[in-house]
């Protein structure tokens, strides 16, 4: 996700922080602060997400960028919880590409984002 945030520069987006699922990810080699394929782009560890709020206290944030393991997805209700209380657009990346096939696509169903994994 920071490699294309980074690639992407013209959109005019700045990475505050990366906000580990918990703190068992978080004591892990972090792979947002490794670097991959020679430079990769990095960003500071600001906590878990049980320090989310806070860390929205402390940061100005305009976006939350939530990327969740699919097997992750169940805290997806929380964190809506403590963002819902936030003045910043929250944008879910699904993490579907490794069910992803070579015909897959996104579509919109009646107002609805639907993702095909295979067509």
């Amino acid at each position: 996700m920071l490699e294309t945030i980074h690639r992407s520069s013209a959109l005019g987006l700045r990475v505050v922080g990366v906000v580990a699922q918990d703190q068992h990810a978080a004591h892990r080699q972090p792979a947002w602060s490794s670097p991959a394929h020679g430079r990769a782009p990095s960003a500071p560890l600001l906590g878990t997400i049980f320090d989310l709020e806070a860390i929205l206290c402390a940061h100005t944030c305009d976006q939350v960028i939530v990327a969740l393991p699919v097997d992750q997805l169940g805290a997806l209700r929380g964190l809506m919880d403590v963002l819902s209380r936030q003045t910043v657009d929250v944008r879910l990346v699904p993490d579907v590409y490794q069910y992803a096939t070579l015909g897959s696509s996104i579509e919109e169903f009646g107002g609805l984002p639907m993702i095909n994994l295979q067509s």
